[in-house]
């Protein structure tokens, strides 16, 4: 995986992707409703959740269609575990996080303030929950492992927060974790 430091965003051509900006390749139906996926090159930049419709017409990009099997995969098998290109643009803190996610397997969650004390950082849940709210890539780097001591927490900031719970209940209790409904 290569997660570009927020300091090198858009040098040598390249255009920090968020949630709500970005050019979906790809627009797939899933269980969770369409999901688009952002390409840049050979790389995966982004996944977002109710896009409207792909920006480029014609044929997709390869990382976008393996993306898209992968995804495939993942809601046929919550164990799956992806091997996609992924380029980020993030702090070095958020790639730590980031990284950190990607090794906690499905099935598993951990608190904000758990996974703060595994990164050796006191009193930083907050910082682990803004960490993952900037994850471009939710479902790839699986933000929605990281819950509230007293609950499910958040998950991708946006103004539509029940919309994007219902979202992470769903992921939860796909990979065996059950939670009250939101």
């Amino acid at each position: 995986m290569v997660i570009t430091p927020a300091s090198q965003a858009g040098k040598g051509g390249s255009i920090p992707l968020t949630r709500s900006g970005g050019l979906c390749t790809l627009v797939i139906n899933s269980p969770l409703g369409t999901i688009g996926i952002i390409t840049q090159s050979d790389t995966l930049t982004g996944i977002v959740f109710a896009p409207s419709q792909p920006d480029a017409a014609g044929s997709s990009p390869r990382i976008a269609e393996k993306t898209a099997l992968q995804l495939e995969r993942y809601f046929d098998d919550p164990h799956w575990r992806f091997d996609l290109e992924l380029m980020a643009f993030a702090t070095r803190f958020q790639k730590k996080v980031w990284s950190k996610l990607r090794k906690l397997k499905a099935g598993n969650t951990v608190t904000y303030g758990e996974l703060s004390r595994r990164l050796r950082i006191a009193g930083g849940a907050r910082a682990v929950g803004n960490a993952c709210a900037a994850n471009p890539l939710p479902i790839i780097i699986p933000c929605h492992r990281v819950v509230a001591v007293n609950g499910l927490g958040g998950y991708c900031r946006t103004d539509n927060n029940t919309f994007m719970l219902e979202k992470k209940l769903w992921l939860l209790k796909h990979e065996g974790r059950q939670f009250p409904p939101c």
